[in-house]
């Protein structure tokens, strides 16, 4: 079943990144607004979220949906569909290319299936659980980096702008004088996938939504490499502190960031 919906998923993937690239360099101003004090959400991310969930209502009425635009079941019980219609919606308003669509199939809080589309990339990342993880149909494997200072790491700063009091300020001041570089993607789930094609060695944020790992978890473990809270301890759904890594830098990095939480 899992493959079948795994097809499914890149069906629905494939249909709703056609849906961004029909928005994507015409939003108008009064078609972006700020949901809260810090992020941004368009016309395209609500109407692309309404084609998902009404293709997989379709093919599986059984099975749960949560959006982050439409919330919906609870996103660590039973059999559900986890979604970010549109990850990296701020460099999608800014005609940035590099956004996602994020949709993982989840039992119990375990991701079982999973695809990250870039659209403009035509980028197909996708997983099953046990079975791998691809790239346009090619295998994936993380990078064999093992010292941090040969590492190519990324990271995010949404848990600044949301004034947490423990922030990344001070983590990535510390993590930039021990690796080789350090990016800032703007999407997290795209970061994820990067991580399993071997593209970065690390990605590590603190404030993230179960939409936007869901699949990147499972892409990034079925890939060869580890993801857990970003203290190294077993990652908590809800609190959305994530590190993922090729898993033989892990131990420092995770060491280096619990320093400051």
């Amino acid at each position: 079943m899992e493959d079948q919906i795994l097809c499914t998923l890149r069906e629905t993937a494939r249909e709703a990144g056609s849906k961004l690239l029909e928005y994507f360099g015409h939003l108008h101003t009064d078609e972006i607004v700020h949901k809260g004090k810090i992020d941004l959400v368009s016309v395209a991310d609500r109407t692309t979220e309404k084609l998902i969930r009404e293709r997989l209502a379709k093919a599986y009425p059984d099975i749960g949906f949560h959006g982050e635009e439409s919330g919906g079941t609870p996103f660590d019980q039973g059999k559900i569909f986890e979604t970010d219609p549109l990850d990296g919606t701020s460099n999608f308003v800014h005609a940035l290319p590099l956004f996602c669509v994020s949709i993982a199939y989840v039992e119990d809080g375990t991701p079982k299936a999973g695809v990250v589309y870039a659209p403009v990339l035509n980028e197909m990342f996708s997983a099953s659980y046990g079975k791998g993880a691809w790239l346009n149909g090619m295998p994936l494997h993380v990078s064999r980096v093992a010292n941090l200072i040969d590492a190519e790491v990324q990271t995010g700063y949404s848990c600044v702008r949301a004034n947490l009091p423990k922030d990344n300020v001070a983590i990535a001041a510390d993590v930039v004088r021990q690796v080789l570089c350090m990016r800032v993607l703007g999407t997290a789930a795209l970061a994820l996938c990067w991580l399993a094609a071997g593209r970065f060695d690390a990605v590590w944020e603190l404030k993230l939504g179960p939409w936007d790992w869901a699949a990147g978890k499972l892409i990034v473990e079925e890939a060869g490499g580890k993801v857990t809270d970003a203290t190294g301890d077993s990652l908590d759904w809800h609190n959305g502190r994530v590190l993922a890594t090729n898993g033989l830098i892990h131990a420092p990095l995770a060491e280096t960031i619990a320093k400051y939480l």
